[in-house]
């Protein structure tokens, strides 16, 4: 393992990489290389608690030297023993998670599939807006109600954007939701949304005639898709 000494290009090497598996795992056809992932997410996940570790010591070593705005204040430094405070309870959060992990790669490990599947997705991802870039759209909902904010997202849900997000590979056996997700379905339309987790996503069922091209690169975003579409409100 190389060590690149840029720790903010390493995380977000990391990230990126996490992205690109929401995208890759929807077309995999050989389950058999499930058990790998997961054996390498484990990996992961161990070294994001010793990460978050390291980190709030850090933070703590140094919290007499912190400042809001200008001004050295113990009040500065409070915080930033509670900030690491807080990295250390995340860390033993990912811990837990990563025991959970441990014992999926076993169960997985545990049972064979056909090495191809051809079962196709059966959705698409419509819209799935980064953290920090939904408050537009639970404003909708504060006001609409999820029918509301189905209806303002419709300038998403045409052909041409479908078959954008398809060639991105935004495509699942079924949308992706955890149990603490609100999930509202309008016709060939679903809605997914956590406020609390700042998450919210919209997907189209897709036709049995649905063709599926080779995934490309294509430059269009969702956020270049809203500055043409302008921000939704409620009607």
């Amino acid at each position: 393992m190389t060590v690149s000494n840029e720790p903010v290009d390493d995380a977000a090497d990391a990230a990126n990489a996490l992205e690109a598996m929401t995208q890759t795992i929807p077309p995999l056809t050989n389950l058999n290389e499930i058990p790998a992932i997961i054996g390498e997410l484990t990996k992961l996940s161990t070294h994001l608690a010793e990460v978050a570790l390291v980190i709030a010591g850090k933070i703590k070593t140094h919290r007499k030297a912190a400042s809001i705005g200008d001004t050295r204040s113990n009040f500065a430094a409070g915080h930033s023993s509670i900030t690491a405070d807080r990295l250390r309870e995340a860390s033993d959060l990912i811990d837990n998670a990563t025991r959970l992990l441990e014992g999926v790669e076993w169960g997985v490990e545990q049972v064979t599939w056909p090495d191809e599947l051809r079962a196709e997705p059966q959705w698409v991802n419509l819209l799935r807006p980064q953290r920090g870039e939904t408050g537009d759209l639970f404003e909708v909902l504060d006001v609409g109600g999820e029918s509301g904010l189905v209806h303002a997202l419709r300038g998403y849900n045409d052909d041409e954007w479908v078959q954008i997000r398809i060639a991105e590979g935004y495509v699942y056996d079924e949308p992706p939701s955890r149990s603490s997700d609100q999930v509202y379905r309008s016709n060939d339309l679903i809605l997914v949304h956590n406020q609390d987790r700042d998450s919210i996503a919209l997907y189209r069922q897709l036709p049995n005639t649905t063709e599926f091209p080779e995934r490309v690169a294509v430059a269009v975003r969702a956020p270049a898709r809203r500055a043409r579409l302008g921000s939704p409100r409620p009607l």
